[in-house]
């Protein structure tokens, strides 16, 4: 066994269980830096680096592998290849060689996008009942997140809730909008797959899943989400009938005005917690229909999105001044600062990191060609999915479409963005019926 461990000659048994437990223990431990934050204060980034160079090791072995047995193929993976090659050399050329390699704070680095690019690569030779564990598993973590993020809304600040974003969720993503995010994945999974087998641990999934999504007050994935139950409701709409879909409908706006009510009656009441309108989803919404009628849809806009209009401009004209439209500043390596004004007084100085747009952010980090290629290799995966009759992995696809929409308003965070390219790889394995259904 040892032997053939070393002569990359196991079984396929053998080797669907190592790349199976390899893709679960990886999500796991990359949620583990904010699960001890939350429940010890403990916080430091450098676990992440500790994380990939541990996981690095399993993640190249079954890469190899596959390569050696000719299960590392398409044109895809070329593409994705030729990405890689783009951002190492935007890497070299940055102003900080070291943190555009290993990544910041943010740890968007070169080393996250090349373990991105294994496990999609690796996540492509998966077999069913592996697919199938993995995908419970992140519906197992999206019900895990829904519930502390239960605790951190509803709950004042003690030992397990820090309360450190008010009334909003985080759960195990250190973020309200990448935990909104993350939910929005777990709904559309779920709800898809509530649709294609009418089982009700999907509905219940999907429905824990949602209510995340509104405890986060994240505006971006909740709209995205709005978009993605269409989508769902008329691929599936031969399957039921309307009166079906209105029962899913009525049920989600109860919801909605329950949760959402109760979350702020509750933090205001009990807490005191000053909870400005624009932090919360039905805030926006308001914002948004008084910009309609007040014909100031722009100003408001920028409001409801925390000023990323501005950023975007800024980040632009950044482009330009500095001539980073060919390589960019390399990954992590984007700081922007603002000018805060008060009347006609400067009162100080805003930074970004990060354009709020993860293509925006792909062109000023590591430049025009990246994205390009970027772009193509959607489209490829897009297209492979579409032309196959597999109603799962048009589930799949549906959540994919609701990342990269709702990746117009945020950025890349590694502890959630591996399940895209998860189940990127899934979809663009073997696409027959035999291996996956």
């Amino acid at each position: 066994m040892i032997g053939d461990i070393f002569k990359f000659n196991l079984d396929n048994k053998h080797m669907n269980l190592l790349n199976k437990y390899t893709v679960i223990l990886l999500c796991i431990f990359l949620m583990l830096p904010n699960a001890i934050y939350g429940f010890f204060r403990i916080y430091d980034n450098n676990s992440y680096d500790i994380i990939n160079l541990l996981f690095l090791i399993p993640l190249s072995y079954i890469f190899i592998y596959n390569l050696i047995k000719h299960k590392v193929k398409g044109i895809d993976v070329i593409i994705f290849a030729i990405l890689l090659v783009i951002v190492l050399i935007s890497s070299i050329f940055s102003y900080n060689p070291y943190v555009a390699i290993l990544g910041s704070s943010r740890k968007d680095g070169f080393i996250t996008l090349l373990i991105y690019y294994i496990t999609y690569c690796n996540s492509k030779s998966l077999d069913k009942k592996s697919i199938k564990d993995i995908i419970n598993v992140f519906l197992v973590i999206g019900f895990i997140n829904f519930l502390y993020g239960i605790l951190q809304s509803y709950l004042p600040r003690n030992i397990i809730s820090t309360k450190d974003f008010g009334h909003m969720a985080n759960g195990f993503m250190g973020n309200p909008n990448f935990y909104g995010t993350f939910m929005l994945m777990a709904s559309l999974l779920a709800l898809g797959l509530y649709l294609y087998k009418d089982e009700k641990i999907y509905l219940y999934s999907f429905l824990t899943s949602y209510v995340g999504i509104i405890l986060s007050s994240s505006t971006g994935p909740f709209i995205t989400l709005v978009i993605g139950i269409i989508m769902l409701f008329i691929y599936f709409n031969k399957k039921y009938n309307l009166y079906k879909y209105l029962k899913i409908v009525l049920l989600l706006i109860g919801l909605y005005f329950f949760v959402n009510w109760s979350n702020i009656w509750i933090n205001q009441t009990f807490y005191k917690a000053d909870i400005n309108s624009s932090y919360t989803i039905t805030g926006n919404l308001k914002d948004f229909k008084s910009g309609i009628s007040n014909n100031n849809l722009f100003d408001k806009l920028d409001g409801i999105s925390s000023g990323r209009i501005t950023l975007w401009k800024n980040t632009i004209q950044y482009i330009d001044d500095n001539n980073k439209l060919l390589l960019g500043t390399g990954p992590d390596n984007f700081n922007i600062y603002s000018a805060m004004i008060d009347g006609n007084k400067l009162v100080g100085f805003y930074h970004d990191d990060k354009a709020h747009n993860i293509y925006l952010n792909m062109v000023v980090e590591t430049g025009i060609f990246s994205l390009i290629i970027y772009i193509i290799w959607i489209f490829i995966y897009h297209k492979r999915i579409i032309k196959t009759k597999n109603t799962f992995l048009h589930i799949l696809l549906f959540v994919l479409i609701g990342y990269n929409i709702q990746g117009m308003f945020n950025i890349n965070v590694i502890y959630v963005m591996i399940y895209y390219y998860i189940f990127i790889g899934i979809g663009l394995g073997d696409l027959n019926e035999t291996r996956i259904n």
